[in-house]
């Protein structure tokens, strides 16, 4: 597992906070006239990050939300496999369970795949899982971000005023959330799936393991 953040997860970060920093900056104050200085370019930078980090909390709060869950409790992991919008069929399902069932020794579907996921941890074949954790946090981040820099701008239309044109940031807004809701629920269960196909794949291997050594 990675120990530092990558320049991926600075920019999952910065981005989401830049989207929310430009509607409320340049909604309420209009375009600024000339280029910031290089003092001013880092201090926007800093700042992204700083709006993103917050705005990462709010998506992990909001992300069962995103699943079709209420908020505030813990997103569904087996969302998309063998929980809810499977896309698997009874057979896929009930293989999968017993092999999570007589792999770990474990009653429910949700214990046996979190150990799934820490065997792949512990033998470093989690390289994926890594990747793909990286895009369901940018996502997630971005769809926070962008429903979040709607209701400022919607905020502004109704009280001060806004330099952004509702009529045409609203309809961007709505559809970029839309757009990374669906790519994050894309990953999500992307991310299931190689977890049990990759434990199944653990389980192939060690059967022909045990064999050759016969």
């Amino acid at each position: 597992m990675a120990e530092r953040l990558s320049l991926y997860d600075y920019l999952a970060f910065v981005i989401p906070g830049a989207t929310l920093l430009f509607v409320a900056v340049y909604g309420y104050n209009g375009w600024p006239r000339g280029s910031p200085g290089a003092a001013a370019t880092i201090g926007l930078i800093a700042g992204s990050f700083v709006v993103g980090y917050v705005n990462a909390a709010l998506g992990n709060w909001i992300e069962p939300l995103l699943l079709g869950a209420r908020p505030g409790g813990r997103a569904d992991p087996l969302w998309g496999t063998l929980g809810a919008s499977s896309h698997y069929d009874d057979g896929q399902k009930s293989d999968y369970r017993k092999r999570l069932r007589d792999r770990y020794g474990t009653t429910t579907d949700r214990a046996g795949y979190s150990l799934a996921y820490t065997e792949l941890q512990q033998r470093n074949l989690d390289g994926p899982l890594q990747l793909m954790n990286q895009h369901i946090g940018f996502a997630r981040g971005m769809a926070t971000a962008c429903a979040g820099a709607l209701l400022i701008d919607a905020g502004l239309a109704a009280t001060s005023g806004t330099h952004l044109s509702l009529a045409l940031w609203a309809p961007v807004l709505a559809l970029s959330t839309a757009a990374f809701v669906a790519r994050y629920r894309r990953f999500w269960r992307r991310f299931g799936d190689n977890v049990l196909r990759g434990v199944a794949a653990i389980r192939q291997s060690d059967e022909m393991s045990t064999r050759a050594d016969q």
